[in-house]
């Protein structure tokens, strides 16, 4: 069962009175910060013993008797302190979002077209003003 920080405490009672746990909790796919909120809404619903934060690479084995973590022979894909960090990858959807976002909220297609060559021109790094009458002049086709 997935439980996500949009659905609330509703969801974290439902999901105990639903799901009675036998062994352990894993917490994952989040930001430190949400999977440390989360353990805090199951103290006194969950032994903490029993509530596992798996890192990167982390292998374990589920048993009847419970899990059993297992080594790790590779080296990890990337440091601890960058797992769940933004970085450039966020950035960059952040941008590609801005620029659709941008183009979407264009009222006309003049207006695309300029936001378009401004963001070519800032990539080619050509930061200099357009030259009066360029963007009139791309539309007389």
């Amino acid at each position: 069962m997935s439980l996500s920080r949009e659905r609330g405490d509703l969801s974290v009672t439902r999901f105990v009175q639903q799901s009675p746990l036998t062994h352990d909790l894993f917490l994952v796919h989040g930001e430190a910060a949400a999977i440390d909120a989360l353990a805090a809404r199951l103290e006194g619903v969950v032994d903490p013993s029993h509530i596992q934060r798996p890192v990167l690479d982390e292998s374990f084995e589920l048993t009847a008797q419970g899990l059993r973590r297992l080594s790790i022979s590779t080296p990890p894909r990337l440091a601890a302190e960058k797992v769940a960090r933004l970085d450039w990858h966020n950035d960059l959807s952040d941008l590609f979002l801005s620029i659709n976002e941008s183009v979407g909220a264009a009222t006309d297609e003049r207006s695309r077209d300029v936001l378009i060559r401004r963001l070519r021109r800032a990539l080619a790094g050509d930061e200099e003003k357009p030259r009066a009458g360029e963007d009139r002049m791309r539309h007389r086709r």
